[in-house]
């Protein structure tokens, strides 16, 4: 029997890691989740041990009732601490999915700038450009500006093969896929809205100079002076590093890796690239515009900005509901300990009854374990939601999280069950007037 039930236990153990491989499609990537389950199943209880001995030890001057409820909290750690931990982490994965998601719809919509283009045009050639500067103007659109793109690999850095030039100390994922496929080159005689010289200077009139992206230049060990090589299919280029650029990537204008002084790029063969925006009503003939130059590809940005919305919008409410089926099995667990703990608890009773306790003391006890376990973990939750604010804030927001009405979640959720446990009726009768003295 002691077999089979330890069989019955690995392969109840062993059936969800195998189905979590299977869906994941990544032994590292399961492996790595297993670990951080494990790491926080482990860690949070043990953090969480030294506040409990610590709750333990000054209440020694509190009344009577609650030092015996943190005095038995205390005694059964096995029991209270998984009970605690899964209150704690339920309570903040559910505020911070809340507000992590409404914080990202509402900065979603607040990076856009009025106006913003709502569309974008490839594939213009030289002969089409009159025609469709005309259309633009017929139908009131404003254009922040038109680019000439042409395709080509860097591969050269300061006269070296690229990746000589480069090594793999300096080279990380954004670099290998710069080096791995063809670059959108342009060049421009003014700097884009959207960017912001960090290093060196703008590129001045004459030809041969270029302005670096600033994170691709870092990723590739780029500087101000470095001598750049790039072979395109109709000829190869040259140009000096003149100065490197911050790219505000959202701003939903055209952005590039590489751009280049006037000039530089003439001799390559090209076409143009632009953005547009269009007022609301105009988009009827945009129909007429297709047929007018049927080569170009029209991208509609407000369908992307609908479908990115609305995937934010849906992976805010999956969060939220993976929390709240979090939370109801943390309150399932307790439950199902504290119902386990019930001989103990019988016996604890008993005990007191004999040194002369009343049983409206010990259903205040009861009462007070239950609800030191709750405030413990929506405070615990609290101070999880207010530390995690900051990784939060430097991957997601640059930097900036501020607080919001949503950190104050897990006590919304906590205080109803703490009212509940105190408006249960009680048997009078009068508290015992010394005990453990």
């Amino acid at each position: 029997p002691a077999t089979r039930t330890g069989r019955n236990l690995l392969g109840a153990l062993m059936a969800p890691v195998l189905v979590a491989m299977m869906l994941s499609g990544s032994l590292v990537a399961l492996g790595q989740l297993l670990l951080l389950m494990v790491a926080v199943a482990v860690g949070l209880p043990l953090l969480l041990w030294g506040p409990l001995r610590l709750a333990d030890k000054g209440g020694a001057r509190l009344p009577l009732a609650p030092r015996l409820a943190l005095r038995r909290l205390a005694r059964r750690p096995m029991t209270t601490l998984p009970m605690l931990a899964a209150m704690v982490l339920a309570l903040a994965v559910m505020s911070l999915a809340s507000q992590v998601g409404q914080q990202l719809l509402g900065q979603w919509r607040a990076s856009l700038p009025e106006k913003a283009p709502n569309y974008f045009v490839l594939n213009l050639f030289d002969q089409d450009m009159d025609a469709f500067r005309s259309w633009l103007d017929t139908h009131d659109a404003e254009v922040p500006g038109f680019y000439p793109v042409v395709r080509a690999r860097l591969t050269e850095v300061n006269g070296q093969p690229v990746r000589e030039a480069v090594t793999k100390e300096d080279e990380d994922d954004q670099g290998q896929r710069a080096l791995n496929r063809d670059l959108s080159l342009t060049q421009a005689d003014t700097l884009p809205e959207s960017n912001r010289v960090t290093q060196g200077r703008w590129v001045a009139d004459a030809p041969g100079e270029v302005s670096v992206e600033s994170e691709l230049a870092e990723s590739l060990g780029l500087k101000v002076g470095d001598e750049l090589g790039f072979t395109a299919p109709s000829g190869s280029v040259a140009a000096t590093v003149v100065g490197l650029r911050e790219v505000e990537w959202e701003s939903f204008e055209p952005n590039f890796y590489f751009m280049f002084s006037p000039g530089t790029l003439e001799s390559l063969n090209r076409y143009w690239l632009t953005s547009f925006y269009l007022p609301e009503g105009q988009g009827a003939d945009l129909p007429d515009l297709i047929r007018q130059f049927p080569q170009i590809t029209l991208l509609d940005v407000n369908a992307l900005l609908d479908q990115a919305q609305d995937l934010i919008a849906r992976a805010s409410r999956a969060a939220l509901a993976l929390a709240v089926l979090l939370l109801a099995s943390s309150v399932l667990v307790m439950a199902a300990a504290w119902l386990a703990g019930n001989q103990q608890r019988r016996r604890d009773e008993a005990l007191l009854r004999v040194l002369g306790a009343r049983s409206a003391l010990l259903r205040r006890v009861a009462v007070l374990e239950q609800a030191l376990l709750l405030g413990g973990a929506a405070l615990f939750a609290h101070l999880l939601h207010l530390v995690a604010l900051w990784p939060l804030g430097a991957k997601l927001f640059d930097g900036d999280m501020p607080l919001s009405w949503w950190i104050l979640l897990p006590w919304v959720l906590i205080l109803p069950m703490l009212a509940i446990q105190w408006l249960k009726p009680r048997r009078h009768s009068a508290p015992l007037a010394r005990l453990m003295s």
